[in-house]
Order: structure tokens, then sequence, then C-alpha cells
């Protein structure tokens, strides 16, 4: 107990895991789960405002503080404190449901507050770091109760049998988010692509990375993550994973990196944008623009200029024909036609937070850039890419310091950001709450922290 009386404990690390767990609490629930009959939804309704209760424990910690400066507004984060407060705004002005649409922008903020104020506190590195372990933890426990889960269930044999990487996904033919486990939806092959995705990739920094004796079980956690990736058939998390296998091991590399080594990155890059050149014309083929998929019942289109979904009834064209691998999943042909139109009726600032599923029939808008884009606005997206740009400007500047003593740990927050990157094209990678952005904001926060660390020692 005695250990636990230590006020820079409580400070540097008690209290920041704390927090943390408090806004982890949020994770797979939401006020619509509110049932007074219902104790099983009541407990995830109350679960819905930890997040809140955290931000406000937070910025008591704060008010002891004898300042603020306004720098905070200099860094990443601090950008997408600007992007927040734009999408509150818009939810405010615009949003069909203002309501619906603040709680989740305050949502997305308490994980800013919270960064914030234990940045502002002695020792914020120790602490963030600490923040970041238990999301490693959190985020592979997530992954075992997910596959044991699926193991669970009649028929896994045969799925298993059956798994084709380029056929059915055996994951998804026996769990999906259209099911519930303890009152909560069950991930599908991307959500639990994601979680198998983090874990292979900062077990491989770490197995590559460390020099102790423990080498040999992140080994082992990275074989046995990276198998399950594969068979979750997540096809972008795989390419993630590829891509922060490759900046890893390029990172690593003591001497400067050989030509060819740029070359294949810069060569990578290129593929990347033409990708999204490729599906350009997917905007502006007028018959696509109906096909969407059926929402949940229940669930009404509040925007009277965007049709009701419905089913075409023509005959498929070349480009609906098209493999789901090709149209990522269908969502360059579904969702992201509608979200394009959705964000053209609001250019200037969007619809406020949630506007795909308040605008949308209840919708995903899938994608990080649309998915700002509809929320806030090009004023509103613009401080939302400048945060993650400078993130990597940071980083890389970090990693050509030749003081610098974090660079393992620091390769491995790139190997993530990597994977998160990829992600970004087909889900809404930290522009909304979720577990994206639970994983993103402690490591923006550690590298702007560890930035500053530097700068002050000039």
């Amino acid at each position: 107990m005695r250990f636990f009386n230590n006020q820079k404990i409580k400070r540097g690390i008690v209290i920041p895991l704390i927090l943390w767990l408090m806004i982890w609490a949020g994770y797979n629930t939401s006020p619509q789960k509110l049932d007074f009959s219902n104790f099983l939804n009541l407990f995830h309704g109350i679960r819905a405002f930890f997040p809140f209760l955290a931000a406000i424990l937070a910025l008591i910690i704060f008010l002891k503080q004898r300042s603020i400066s306004l720098k905070i507004f200099e860094t990443p984060l601090g950008f997408l404190a600007i992007y927040t407060l734009i999408g509150i705004f818009s939810s405010i002005l615009l949003s069909a449901n203002p309501i619906r649409a603040l709680y989740w922008a305050s949502l997305y903020g308490s994980v800013l507050i919270v960064l914030w104020v234990i940045s502002i506190h002695s020792k914020p590195l120790s602490s963030i770091t600490w923040l970041i372990n238990l999301n490693w933890l959190v985020v592979g426990f997530v992954m075992l109760f997910f596959l044991a889960l699926y193991l669970a269930q009649s028929g896994v044999i045969s799925s298993i049998v059956n798994f084709n990487f380029f056929g059915t996904r055996p994951y998804g033919e026996l769990a999906g988010a259209e099911k519930t486990i303890i009152g909560m939806a069950i991930t599908r092959p991307t959500g639990f692509g994601r979680y198998t995705g983090v874990v292979a990739i900062f077990a491989l920094a770490r197995t590559i990375l460390t020099k102790e004796r423990k080498k040999f079980l992140w080994y082992f956690l990275f074989l046995i993550s990276f198998s399950i990736l594969i068979f979750s058939q997540a096809r972008t998390e795989i390419l993630g994973f590829v891509f922060g296998f490759f900046l890893i091991f390029l990172l690593k590399s003591e001497s400067r990196v050989s030509i060819f080594g740029w070359s294949f990155f810069t060569l990578f890059q290129l593929v990347l944008v033409g990708l999204f050149l490729f599906y350009i014309p997917f905007f502006y083929t007028p018959h696509l623009l109906e096909r969407i998929v059926i929402p949940e019942p229940g669930i009404v289109t509040l925007k009277p200029s965007i049709p009701a979904p419905s089913v075409p009834t023509h005959e498929p064209s070349l480009m609906e024909k098209i493999t789901p691998v090709s149209t990522l999943s269908g969502r360059t042909i579904g969702v992201w036609p509608q979200a394009w139109k959705l964000f053209l009726e609001s250019p200037l600032i969007g619809w406020g937070f949630h506007a795909d599923r308040i605008f949308l029939a209840g919708q995903h808008a899938h994608n990080a850039i649309l998915h700002a884009l509809i929320q806030t606005g090009i004023i509103g997206t613009v401080p939302f890419l400048i945060a993650f740009v400078w993130a990597w400007v940071i980083l890389f500047k970090l990693l050509k310091n030749p003081y610098l003593t974090e660079k393992p740990f620091l390769i491995e927050i790139a190997g993530v950001m990597a994977f998160f990157m990829i992600r970004s094209i087909t889900e809404s990678t930290g522009a909304f709450f979720g577990v994206d952005w639970l994983i993103l904001a402690p490591l923006l926060a550690y590298i702007q922290n560890l930035n500053q660390k530097y700068l002050s020692n000039l």
C-alpha cells in the first residue's frame, strides 16, 4: 500500500491508467443502450458516459495547474482539437439530431482532454508509454476473446476446412456485427483483422528490436497474431500489415536507407494514389448513387435530398460486376457515392459528428477523409489532415536525431501508425470515437511529447 501512497506514482502512472480505462469503458456501447427494464442493457448504457467522467476528472486535475498555453493548438492533437471544435459547431448548427451529434463529438473530445492533461504533468512520456502498453494489452485480450468466441461455435470445423484465402471468409460465416454477445455487437472480419494486425505489428517490432530474453515470447505472439490475421481475410488490414512490416525494417537500419528501399517506398505511395484515381469513376456513375446497403429496420434517412436506400432493378453494369476485392468490399459503389453527395451539400463545415449514421440511414462512411468531410467539411478536414501529416514529419525528424534513446519504441509506433494509415482507406480511422481512435491518439501524444523533450534539451 505504501507504493501507491507515493504522489508521483499516483500522478504519473495510476491516475492516467484509471482515466484511460474509463475512456475504454465507452467501447462498443452508446446511450441508446439505456434500458431500466434490462440490467445488461442498463449496464452498457451507463458505460457510455464513463469517458465523459474521465474528461471531467482530468479537468479537475487541470484546475490545479497555474496556467494554460495556447501552444497546445500547435501540436498534432491540438489540430485535432480544432477539428473537434468545428465538428461541435456544425453539430449544433446543421445536424438533424444535434444531441446525438454532440454526444459523439464530446466523446471524441474526451480522449483529447485526458491526453492533454496527462501531457502537462510531470514525466508525460512515462505516463503515455504506460497507456500505449495498456492498449496493446486490451487489444490482445479482445483478439483472443473473439477468437475463443469463434472457436466455441458450432460449425467451426467445417468453416475452417473450407478456408480459402480468395473465397469465403471463415470468420465472417459464423460471426458478424449483427450478432451480439453479452449485449455487445460482435466484430466483423475487418474489425477482427484490426486487433490481430495491431498485435502482429507491435509483436514483430519487439521481436526485431528487443535484445531481452523474452524476445522468444514476442516472436511466438507474432506468429499467432499473424496467422489469425491471414485467417480473418481482412484485406485492407493485411495490406496495412505489409506496409507496417516494411516500414519497421526500413527504419531499423542504422545506415542510410538504400536507393532501392526509398524507391520501393515511393512506388508503394504511387500505388495508393493510383488506387484512389481508379475509384473516381464510381463517384460519378449516376445509377450507382442509388446502390446503397439496406439499413437496419426502423432506421430512416433524415436528409430529404439524399434518396432512401433501394436495391437497383436494372441489369448490373460492368463496373458493378467487378469483384468485391477491386471495389473494396463494395463500398466504392455503396456508401462512398452517398457520402460524397452529402459532403457536396455542405462542403464548408459538414453536418456534424455522426453524420453518416444520422443522414445516411445508419450506414458507416468507411473512409477517414470522407468521414471527416461529411462531419466537418473542408474547414475541419484541413486541420484533421495536418495533424496526421505533422505527426509523421515529427516522427521522421526524431528518428534522425543521433541522441534519440527511444528509437525502438518509436519504430514500433511508426509501424502501427502505418497500419492505420492504410486501414483509413476503408475505415473511418481517427475521424470519430472508436477503437482506432483510442489506439492512435496516445501514439500522437507520445510523438509530440517526445518532440517537446528533445526541443527543450537544445
